[in-house]
This record gives C-alpha cells, structure tokens and sequence, in this order.
C-alpha cells in the first residue's frame, strides 16, 4: 500500500501514531506523530490505521532513531544526519546546513528549511527518550528567517520551553529549549 498525506498510520515496530505529512521518495514518508514531531518512515514500517493494509517499503531495513552521543539518523533514511554533542547533561544542535550536512544535496521533496526543522525535532525526540531535559538549537543569527520558524515550531510542540539562550557564545543566536516534565 502506498500511503497519501493526511493519511493516519501506526507504526510497526514501536507504539505510536501519526499522520502522513509528505511522501518523500523511494517508498518513503515524513510522518507527524503523535507528539508533534516529523519523523521519517518507509512504508514497511508503516500500517493504515483503518484497514490494517501495510505500507510498500524498501529492502533496506533501518531504525527511526538516533543512537549515542555524537549520534547520527541512519543514512539510510532520507533525513538530516544529526551531529550534536551532550555535555554536562544539555544537548546542543548547530542548525546551520555545512553542520548538518556534508554536501549541498537534499533529499528529493525537502526545502533547506524543513531540513534543518527536522533535524531539531528529531533532536527533541531523542531528549525526551533519553530524558535530557536542557537543550540548546543554534540557528544563527542571519535573516532570521530559520528563527522564525524554528520559533514557530517550538511554540506547536507541547512538551517544550524555549527561550533565546543568554551567554557570550550564542548572543541570540540561539535558542534554550527544556522539555516540560523532565526538569525539576
């Protein structure tokens, strides 16, 4: 079964549902789960949530999740590898693109924007999971227009706080963001 944007799925390999955002490219799907976040599936790893159909996918089985400190999404996955580091207990994330990424190549279907937006959900997701409940998203000082819509983002996500990050090495450059629930 290929899936549809607006389409509601559950996910085969963990708890959890979402909605198909955008389909992506080789049987791939950027899904809005059940927290808010976009996250990146194959279709195997996908079932109607009505029919119980599953989803079309690839051979290539990987996991949706980042792993270790200086973790990385599977490159298998059409998504942002994310290089960010933990130190004493606060995860912080460069969104700036020569950070994300080692060339200026997309995947098909995704704005600069949207890559960057998904690699500092992705960010969030792994904190939660992993009860990290302090971390900092540089995006820079520029335009503003990364700000704004990281902004924008953070404001529809429940589960977070996020103020711009003080100190002389971010200078508004950057947002401070914790995770409601997992800081006392």
């Amino acid at each position: 079964m290929n899936f549809s944007p607006g389409q509601k799925v559950t996910f085969l390999e963990e708890n959890g549902r979402g909605t198909i955002v955008k389909v992506l490219n080789n049987h791939s799907y950027l899904v809005e789960d059940e927290n808010g976040l976009d996250r990146v599936f194959y279709g195997d790893e996908l079932m109607d949530a009505q029919s119980g159909e599953r989803g079309i996918g690839s051979a290539k089985k990987t996991k949706n999740s980042i792993k270790g400190k200086a973790a990385k999404v599977s490159v298998d996955k059409p998504m942002p590898s994310i290089p960010f580091r933990v130190k004493n207990g606060v995860a912080e994330l460069d969104l700036h693109m020569e950070n994300l990424r080692d060339s200026d190549t997309l995947p098909a279907g995704i704005s600069f924007i949207e890559f960057q937006l998904s690699a500092a959900k992705e960010l969030i997701q792994y904190c939660t999971q992993h009860k990290i409940a302090k971390l900092i998203l540089i995006h820079g000082k520029g335009q503003g227009i990364l700000r704004n819509e990281l902004k924008k983002t953070l404001t529809a996500l429940s589960n977070v706080e996020f103020w711009d990050a003080q100190g002389k090495q971010h200078q508004f450059g950057a947002f401070e963001v914790r995770l409601r629930g997992l800081y006392s």
